[in-house]
């Protein structure tokens, strides 16, 4: 068992307890020194009277005794109540330094929460910047890529425009050939149906039968229609024509009958079915 400390309280109970066990020793003393005093006054002659009181030592003892109890039981509340006092200072040490545990906790606890907030801010700024770069290194792919897409639409505009300017100076070229060719064609056709032409007047000159009646400087335009091979299916004098002698006109048109089938065989390429030539005769 613990031995409890020497304090001060005790230091003056047991002096109030010496005092007291001093005081009943003194007062027995007394008592036997008076009691012997009274004795030996009897035997005193006759003078003066001392009178004596008894002490009852027993009563002052439990009254000290009583005493020693009541202040024992002071301390004891006394003790109590300081222990009571202590125990409650050490309740309000330990609710205090709970409170400020629970304080620090708190506090650490907030910390760690606006630390994890601050974190989580920068990873969602840290977020936002890496998406921002992304997009704009997206963005300027998408723009070069569509930089080289216009360069290559300009390069095949330009090639294309190139491809146009050629074959439209091909065609220029083929058709000036063209031109050319049918120029040329046409006047060897042209040439070739006056040859044509001239065949035919000249194999209707020659079946011509002159009547009395035609005079030197005739000129008349002849329609004639005929059919592959030359054959004759019609003939006519028409206009113009400078003679109004039916027998002239008649004799025009039964030489070409005449000389019906007219020139076709080498003129098949510049032959028509219908045609005009001129009948002249200078006399």
């Amino acid at each position: 068992m613990r031995r409890r400390p020497f304090t001060m309280q005790d230091l003056l109970d047991n002096g109030e307890a010496f005092g007291l066990a001093l005081l009943v020793h003194v007062l027995i003393a007394a008592s036997l020194f008076l009691g012997m005093r009274w004795s030996f006054e009897r035997h005193v002659p006759q003078g003066t009277v001392i009178q004596a009181e008894v002490v009852d030592v027993s009563k002052l003892v439990k009254e000290r005794q009583e005493e020693r109890a009541a202040a024992e039981k002071a301390r004891q509340q006394k003790a109590a109540e300081e222990r009571t006092r202590q125990e409650r200072e050490k309740r309000e040490a330990a609710g205090k330094a709970a409170a400020e545990k629970r304080a620090r906790e708190q506090a650490e606890q907030q910390r760690q929460q606006e630390k994890a907030e601050q974190a989580r801010h920068e990873r969602e700024r840290q977020q936002q910047l890496d998406a921002l770069r992304r997009q704009q290194a997206e963005q300027r792919e998408r723009a070069e890529e569509a930089q080289k897409q216009l360069q290559a639409l300009e390069e095949q505009r330009r090639r294309e425009e190139a491809e146009k300017q050629r074959q439209a100076e091909a065609q220029r070229q083929r058709e000036l050939m063209q031109q050319e060719n049918s120029s040329q064609q046409q006047a060897a056709r042209a040439s070739k149906e006056a040859k044509w032409i001239d065949a035919v007047r000249s194999v209707v000159t020659q079946s011509w039968i002159r009547p009395p009646t035609a005079r030197p400087g005739l000129s008349c335009t002849v329609s004639v229609r005929v059919i592959p091979g030359g054959e004759v299916i019609s003939a006519s004098v028409v206009q113009p024509c400078n003679t109004s002698d039916e027998a002239t006109r008649r004799s025009i048109i039964n030489a070409v009958q005449s000389a019906s089938p007219l020139p076709y065989r080498g003129f098949e390429d510049v032959f028509q079915r219908s045609f005009n030539f001129k009948f002249t005769y200078d006399g």
